[in-house]
């Protein structure tokens, strides 16, 4: 499963018969190289298409497809009669990502919601600078530390965020790319090691899927997450073909090198329409510009 695609803004297509693979396998062509692998730091779709939709799972999220809020990794929350306060019932059982530097020894609980948020919200945080050049622009355009007064846990299953005043987007804040939950433990591992910014670089999620190879302006290699706690991923493994050009994207796609392709040059739509091997979908963008 591709968790919330390049379909979200644009428009994309794919074979109608897509090549047999010996593993279950599905080569995307990517319009461009995600920024990096944390999407904290960035506001584009094409690195959210490629790290949080693909590696992480947010405490709400928006149903594929629609702007509904839908549990993620809290199972339900409950507002107080005055809209300033939002308790979390986080999800258990719920398994990071086991990478060749980290193996879990825990689940998912409220300390990773915790290090998620304040290590944005808090300058003063041991993880706020971790990587230099970058901010958490996503975080501040959103005036998240304006909306937000604190957060506190309640116990290993609870989190409760209290707002300076009733803010009706919250919810739908709280389902953006740039709150996909991190692993604490993950952090104190490699701070540990003397290795901090290696969370960055080599993220570690929930998500349907990990990243097993990234050769920049080339190619992304997921492997599905066997533990993902909706379920193990019909794929085995999803490929990011970067491929800037439009034109190269489609002939990819019509020689099957590639079975979906994002952001296809407007003066092609008549003709794709008109192939009978090419399925087109086409999404209103959430944009305005």
């Amino acid at each position: 499963m591709l968790r919330k695609t390049a379909i979200a803004t644009g428009l994309m297509l794919g074979l109608l018969a897509a090549p047999a693979f010996a593993a279950k396998t599905i080569v995307y062509c990517s319009e461009g190289s995600p920024e990096g692998f944390n999407p904290m730091f960035y506001t584009t779709g094409t690195t959210h298409d490629a790290t949080s939709a693909q590696l992480f799972n947010r405490l709400a999220e928006f149903e594929v497809g629609t702007t509904n809020i839908v549990p993620g990794l809290a199972t339900a929350w409950e507002i107080s009669p005055d809209g300033l306060s939002y308790t979390f019932k986080l999800r258990k059982g719920v398994k990071f990502h086991t990478t060749d530097k980290y193996t879990p020894t825990r689940d998912f609980n409220a300390d990773d919601v915790l290090f998620t948020w304040f290590r944005q919200a808090d300058p003063n945080h041991p993880f706020n600078k971790n990587t230099p050049g970058v901010n958490y622009a996503y975080f501040q355009d959103m005036g998240m530390d304006k909306i937000v007064d604190k957060v506190e846990k309640l116990d290993d299953y609870t989190v409760v965020f209290k707002l300076k005043a009733p803010n009706a987007p919250f919810l739908a804040n709280m389902a953006m790319d740039f709150m996909s939950i991190q692993s604490a433990e993950f952090a104190a591992r490699m701070k540990e090691a003397g290795t901090p910014e290696v969370i960055d670089r080599e993220p570690v999620g929930t998500g349907p899927f990990r990243v097993v190879s990234y050769q920049k302006d080339a190619v992304i290699r997921y492997k599905a997450h066997d533990k993902y706690f909706e379920g193990r991923p019909k794929l085995d493994n999803v490929i990011f073909a970067i491929t800037p050009d439009a034109s190269v994207r489609l002939a990819k796609v019509k020689t099957g090198e590639c079975q979906l392709m994002a952001y296809p040059k407007p003066a092609d739509l008549p003709a794709l329409r008109a192939d009978k091997s090419i399925n087109l979908l086409t999404k209103e963008g959430l944009n305005i510009g």
